[in-house]
């Protein structure tokens, strides 16, 4: 099975990224000149397609694509292992993210906690 390649899935979510930013900078204008909150571009049929294939593509269970786009949080993901090790994966670009999705759990470059709190990351697995 072939799966997106890393520079067509870096380019798509820099092309989302980009998009939204458009899309919130409309909705800024739009409630500078409107009497009530305007919420524009809610529901984008286009986005939601765009992400389902990308889900699909890179089989993404846990909706981890739209969490790394859409979560104000730190990129990284907690592993708690049955010594007691506690380790991380970080993931602040889309680099990061499209090979946390398709590299095996065993070659990811996994960091040890140190005197980090896993609150200030966006999961635990």
């Amino acid at each position: 099975m072939r799966v997106i390649s890393k520079e067509l899935f870096c380019q798509t979510i820099a092309d989302i990224q980009a998009q939204d930013m458009r899309m919130n900078e409309f909705g800024d204008a739009l409630n500078k000149i409107c009497d009530t909150s305007v919420v524009f571009d809610v529901n984008n049929l286009y986005l939601t397609a765009l992400l389902r294939i990308l889900k699909e593509e890179l089989n993404d269970r846990a909706d981890i694509i739209q969490w790394w786009l859409y979560e104000d949080v730190r990129k990284c993901i907690w592993y708690d292992f049955q010594d007691g090790r506690r380790m991380r994966y970080d993931m602040p670009t889309a680099e990061t993210l499209y090979d946390y999705l398709t590299i095996p759990f065993e070659k990811l470059n996994l960091v040890k906690e140190e005197d980090e709190k896993s609150d200030i990351c966006g999961g635990e697995s």
